[in-house]
This record gives C-alpha cells, structure tokens and sequence, in this order.
C-alpha cells in the first residue's frame, strides 16, 4: 500500500510537473519571442537612423565623405540607367558582403529615390538608402550601411541561457512544490487506504468513517462501505449455501453407505457395490470440505484436541483410500524411519485425517504414475515431519481449480499449531507437515 501511495504521489507531482514545463514553456518561448523581435527591431531603427544621417550628409555635399564611427563602414554607389558604379568603400567594409552586394542592390534596382531598407544578413544589420544626386542627372546616390550584430546576438544568446536556466530552476522548484502539494492532497486517501487495508474478511467487516463533508473522499468513503456490504452479504450466503448443502448432503449419503455396505456383507466380491462404496466415500469426502470450508469462512470451527498417534491415523487413512489409489493406478511408496518412536500427538482426529485425505486424494488425481507416491515420516527434536513427494501430470494441473484442497489444508494445519508447506516444482509437487510431538502443540 504504500508502495502504490507512492506511485501515486509521484505521479501526481510528475503531472503537475509536466503542466508547469507545458505552460512556462508556451509562455517562455513568447516572451523570448517578443524580447527578441523588440531588441532586433531596436537595434534595426538605430541603424536606420544612424544610415538616415549619413545620407542626409551626402545629400547636403555629394562632392564630400562624410565622417563616420569606427563602428560605421559603409558604402557609396552612383546608380545610372541601371549601371551600377562602387564610388566609396571605407577600409573596415565586411568584404564578405561585396559578393552579393552588387546582385541585391541590382535586384532592388527599382528603388524609388529617398527611400531606404533595412535587412539583416551574416551577423550584420544592413541599411540601404538612396537619394538623387544633385550634380549629375538621373543618378542616385546609394549608401550601404554594415553595422555588426554581434553585440545584439550576444544579449539575444544571454537572454536564450537565462531563460533556459531560469526555466530548469523554476522546473525544479515547481517539482519540489508539487511533491508536497501532492503529499498534502493524497493524505486523506492515504489515511482511506490504511483504514481500508485494516478490515478483515468477514461476517462482520468494520467499516470506513464517513464525514459530513460532500468531498470526494466522503464519496470514495461511502462507495467502498457499499462495496463492504455487498461483500459481506456474499459471504453470508455463500457461507449459508455450503453449510446447508453440506449438512443436507450428509444424511443421503450416510443412508446410501449403509445399504452399500448391507449388500457388500451379502455380495463382498461384487466390484459395482465395491465402486459405488469407493465414489460416495468420495462424496462424504468433498462434503466434508464443504463444512469445514463454511465452519472456516464463520470463524465457528471448533478443534477437539486429543492425544492420538499419527502413524497410525496414517495407516487408517491409506486403507480407507486404498480403491482411490489402485483404482487410479498410483503406487504407494511409506517409508517410517524410527519404528520404535512414539509418534504421538495433540491434534483434532477429523481435521488431521482432512489434511490426509485432501493430499492423498490430490496426489491420485494429478500423478503422472510414472513414480510412487512418496510419504515418509519421521522424527526430529521434538517435532514429528510428514513428507509427500507426488510426480505431477502437467496435462491434468491444467484444470486443478482453485487448490481449495490446499486451502482447506493450510487452515486446518494453522487451527492445530501445525506447519504446513508446499512447493509446486518443475516435475513433483512436495508437502512438508510439521506437528510438534505430544503436548508441544497445544493451542495458544
């Protein structure tokens, strides 16, 4: 649960998270947007003004060079009749831009006189204005501007790594917050889940409190105590269903037992009567289940404790069973290691000779034949161990149900102070019993 509260918590701080990135970034990427379109239309109208005074100086003295800056190279070309004349390039002129110079002005050519543009090519920011030549007829006078953008790229360069480190910060931070923003919004449902983790199965389930508020955790409250109910009104009826069934299935069977056993004292080779024994002993088998499945679920089994001797309860079982065992074809392999030991215990004779019968009963049904039933029992300290070793049929585990056998047996161990293990290998299935001796298992 808490693992799955943590899954959650995180991935709420990671939504939130994300929204915030989504968001800040739409808003970062437009106003990085706009800061850079203002600095560069800045820098743009400081050219053009810078390129408007030098040409207004050529138009008042055509003859002269004006004086410029050092961050000023410019140009001066006399255009006449299309022909296109470089009158003036001061030194520090980027002659990088002189082999297309001549193409964009030639492109532009229909300029109309005092008019100018401005564009922005290879790291400069390019000024182009023209004027009418007053000392020569039909001749404009061009005047191109280079001043560098380095400057302007470097501040828009600052701005791009600010923005990015103060979004990675804001990121982080947004993260942290979201963390315990969502650890303050889950822990009404993680106070939920604890309380529903604590309700056990039963007749009788707790329920989850439920307050005043209309929340959404009064209405997660109150939809899982509907749940709760339906869940334990299932288990009544369900527990009800068994115990009828099992109770009036009991009588029949008992009646029909007799008679079989009536017509074997008459008839004892008669193999029909001798299978019809074998299979209603197999029904009072599964009926017993039943109620010891329903006495389970309501908590209402009682374990009469006595003293009895395991070895040979064992033996009683095996012969009661022993038509189940030929009949399927499963050799029996029993191994009592110590024969003098007092192999006594303190146990319930019914519920052990269950346990019994539900493992002996399951090793006929899905052993692959192929090896014998091995049962070995022996003891150690004060303990006295039972081993079954069955080679399983994969075929027929295919359709084993529920291992409700395997419950039943589990519980039934639990309820006398017994250790019940089991291991589902490649090839065997292994059953490990473990009853303390005498009055070493007495109920706590």
């Amino acid at each position: 649960m808490k693992n799955l509260h943590n899954s959650i918590r995180f991935k709420l701080a990671a939504g939130i998270f994300l929204a915030f990135i989504l968001i800040s970034s739409v808003l970062n990427f437009y106003l990085q947007q706009r800061i850079e379109r203002n600095l560069i239309d800045i820098f743009n109208e400081s050219v053009k003004i810078e390129g408007g005074v030098i040409l207004k100086e050529i138009n008042n003295d055509p003859a002269s060079i004006p004086l410029t800056t050092e961050s000023q190279p410019f140009q001066i070309w006399h255009t006449n009749t299309n022909v296109l004349e470089l009158k003036f390039e001061r030194a520090d002129f980027p002659q990088e831009l002189n082999t297309i110079l001549p193409d964009l002005l030639r492109e532009n050519g229909g300029l109309s006189f005092d008019k100018y543009w401005v564009i922005n090519l290879d790291g400069y920011t390019i000024f182009i204005g023209s004027s009418v030549d007053q000392n020569a007829l039909n001749t404009m006078n061009i005047l191109v501007l280079a001043k560098s953008s380095r400057r302007v790229n470097a501040q828009l360069s600052t701005i791009k790594q600010q923005v990015f480190i103060s979004s990675v910060a804001a990121a982080i931070l947004s993260f942290i917050i979201a963390l315990f923003l969502s650890k303050s919004l889950l822990n009404p449902i993680k106070k939920l889940a604890e309380r529903s983790k604590a309700i056990k199965p039963g007749l009788k389930m707790d329920r989850l409190p439920v307050g005043k508020s209309k929340d959404e955790i009064n209405a997660l409250s109150k939809t899982i105590n509907q749940m709760i109910d339906n869940i334990e009104s299932s288990i009544v009826n369900q527990n009800q269903f068994f115990n009828s069934a099992a109770h009036e299935l009991r009588t029949p069977l008992s009646n029909m037992q007799s008679e079989i056993d009536l017509q074997l004292q008459q008839s004892p080779n008669d193999e029909v009567l001798q299978s019809l024994k074998h299979e209603v002993n197999r029904l009072k088998y599964v009926v017993q289940d039943f109620l010891l499945l329903s006495q389970l679920k309501q908590e209402t089994l009682t374990v009469d404790f006595q003293v009895l001797r395991f070895d040979d309860l064992l033996y009683d079982v095996l012969e009661k069973m022993n038509h189940q065992i030929t009949s399927h074809g499963l050799n029996l392999q029993l191994d009592v290691k110590e024969d003098n030991t007092d192999f006594s215990i303190l146990a319930d004779k019914a519920k052990t000779e269950s346990i019994l019968i539900n493992l002996i009963g399951n090793a006929t049904l899905y052993s692959d034949n192929s090896e014998a039933l091995q049962i070995e029992l022996w003891s150690s300290s004060d303990k006295l161990l039972v081993q079954f070793i069955n080679y399983i049929d994969h075929h027929k585990t295919k359709n084993k149900g529920n291992e409700l056998g395997l419950w039943i047996c589990t519980e039934l161990a639990k309820r006398q102070n017994f250790d019940f293990h089991f291991e589902d290998k490649k090839e065997t299935f292994l059953v490990l019993l473990t009853i303390p001796l005498t009055s070493h298992n007495s109920r706590h």
